[in-house]
């Protein structure tokens, strides 16, 4: 059994993604937060995948509920250490207003996909919300926008009006793999499908077109839990990078060796 390793854990507003690198290979798990033990089962899935008695995680979160809850639980009752990451424990130059306000989990992302791509660029983050981000020539974050999610988008229209499916009720929203959208529409499922993906890759290239300020298209790095969902609707084949948060964690200056970053402070 090892002596110990890094744990990535990406906490959304709905569930816990969680990231280990072992033995050259970078696992994944997910964990819905709704499940009672949910703390119990991010414990056993990193201990087992990283076979060593004592972890180190770090931690982004969204959700500060959730996120505290884990922190206690690993501070009072486990070996491990744990750190709440944040901006300042990411080495990458910011210009918007509040870095303390910024979502940890776009700086992540961008930080994660700046690793593998040149700047500029943008990343497009598919979840309970979707976030267009620019990193710009000089590698700088530079803010981005924000658009309600796919599953919202979709509840929306079904709660605020009388005659609309829901159509949250099938999986991602009934669309087939590689679909490109039903359009124009041959009935209510299909409309709303139409509408909301087109929607959304419409604004993605619309944003990235904006932020590069050039008629040559940018790079786009596409990420999310529903990303496979809107890469086929791009004007342009976008870098599809899965678990990008978690990946950026693990890119930290501290992950990089278990040994040296005992004595690092966060």
């Amino acid at each position: 059994m090892k002596e110990g390793g890094f744990v990535a854990v990406d906490i959304g507003n709905s569930t816990a993604g969680l990231a280990v690198h072992t033995e050259g290979v970078f696992a994944t798990h997910t964990i819905s937060l709704e499940a009672a033990d949910w703390i119990s089962q991010c414990l056993h899935w990193a201990h087992q995948t990283l076979d060593c008695e004592k972890v180190e995680w770090l931690i982004s979160s969204v959700r500060s509920s959730a996120s505290n809850q884990l922190l206690g639980h690993l501070s009072d009752s486990t070996r491990d250490d744990a750190h709440h990451v944040t901006h300042a424990d990411v080495p990458m130059e910011l210009t918007v207003d509040s870095p303390e306000k910024l979502g940890i989990d776009r700086l992540l992302a961008a930080y994660a996909t700046k690793q593998l791509l040149p700047p500029p660029f943008a990343v497009a983050d598919i979840g309970s919300a979707i976030t267009v981000d620019w990193v710009d020539q000089l590698g700088r974050y530079c803010g981005g926008a924000i658009l309600p999610g796919l599953s919202l988008q979709a509840e929306s229209l079904h709660r605020w009006t009388e005659a609309l499916p829901n159509l949250n009720t099938l999986p991602n929203l009934g669309v087939e793999p590689g679909c490109r959208g039903e359009l124009p529409g041959q009935n209510t499922a299909e409309a709303i499908r139409g509408g909301i993906l087109v929607g959304a890759a419409a604004a993605i290239d619309a944003l990235a077109a904006r932020y590069s300020g050039s008629s040559s298209p940018c790079s786009i790095a596409l990420t999310g839990g529903q990303a496979d969902l809107i890469a086929p609707l791009l004007e342009q084949n976008p870098f599809l990078l899965p678990n990008l948060v978690c990946r950026g964690l693990l890119e930290l200056p501290r992950s990089k060796g278990y040994a040296e970053s005992k004595t690092e402070v966060l």
